[in-house]
């Protein structure tokens, strides 16, 4: 189920881990099987200099795509790996996982079970936290766009929903924290699902590209039989801002001004659902950034990193 071969190498990305440092990592370890798939995990250590005599605070990484593509390398962007170095360097071990994606003809959604997986992921870190030096108390979740969106909904929804593999079911999928990169928030506005059959035939004819986007986008949830009170009823039950409440975890927000894809107000929207319920948070916007982050200049990553970073210390409980 797990691979046992520990790898020692030194990091490739373009980053600034300590002089000389060697990052163990477990590749491609098995968390979960279901119908006939096998979903993986790989895991990075801090640095060999730098391991904590303790166990590890521990960040899961969701990546993006669309919920259609993507993979656990996807980490691996710009700006992400020099903030994902300096996370190691400070001391804790990041995990970034699989989970199942819908196929792009729409006739396979990958809802509910790519939160179920997620959720699991969560719950196996936490019981083979001792195995790799991790500590089972100090989770917390990091995702990309649909990667951040599955983080929210991981983070915010109780731990008895989504529940998957009954290997995994006496462990807990809570988190401490969510780290949300330029994520969908709020389904039925992100794909205006109020918009009437009038307006959305003027969608259609004038800008098909767009409306042909957003029926693949809904197809993720639905798949390609469905109806507009169905489509209002399942984007609201797979919104984060559906479960966002007294309970939620802090919440750090990370958006630009100029993306296009998942536009800044959906990660407003949220954080004023978060400032309501008095909920620890913190929205920082990039000016003239767009999806992805992909026009980071050097200020801007290091930025982020200090954020993240602020972000981690305060509420990774790493420190209690």
């Amino acid at each position: 189920m797990r691979q046992t071969v520990i790898l020692f190498f030194f990091f490739v990305f373009a980053c600034r881990l300590s002089a000389g440092a060697v990052v163990p990592v477990w590749k491609d370890i098995v968390y979960k099987e279901i119908d006939g798939r096998s979903l993986k995990l790989d895991i990075y250590l801090p640095p060999t200099g730098i391991l904590p005599e303790t166990r590890c605070p521990v960040v899961i990484y969701i990546h993006g795509g669309s919920w259609i593509t993507g993979s656990k390398e996807a980490f691996v962007i710009p700006y992400m790996d020099e903030v994902l170095c300096s996370v190691l360097d400070e001391g804790y071990a990041v995990v970034s996982i699989e989970y199942l994606l819908a196929d792009t003809l729409g006739k396979t959604p990958s809802f509910p079970e790519a939160v179920i997986d997620c959720k699991d992921a969560v719950r196996w870190v936490r019981a083979h936290a001792s195995e790799y030096g991790l500590d089972s108390a100090r989770i917390g979740l990091w995702g990309s766009s649909a990667g951040a969106h599955l983080s929210l909904l991981c983070a915010y929804t109780p731990d008895t929903l989504f529940m998957g593999d009954t290997l995994l079911a006496d462990f807990s999928a809570d988190v401490d924290y969510v780290i949300d990169d330029y994520g969908p928030a709020d389904l039925n506005k992100l794909f205006r699902t109020r918009l009437g059959p009038v307006l959305l035939g003027c969608v259609k004819l004038f800008a098909p590209s767009l409306y042909k986007e957003r029926e693949m986008m809904l197809s993720v949830f639905l798949g390609t039989e469905r109806n507009r009170k169905q489509i209002k009823t399942v984007c609201e039950y797979y919104s984060p801002t559906t479960y966002v409440g007294r309970e939620s975890v802090p919440t750090l927000l990370l958006h630009g001004d100029k993306d296009k894809v998942v536009p800044l107000k959906q990660s407003r929207k949220l954080a004023k659902m978060l400032e309501k319920h008095k909920i620890a948070h913190r929205l920082v916007i990039y000016p003239d950034a767009g999806h992805s982050f992909r026009t980071f200049t050097r200020q801007d990553i290091d930025n982020i990193r200090d954020n993240v970073l602020d972000f981690l210390h305060l509420y990774s409980h790493k420190n209690h």
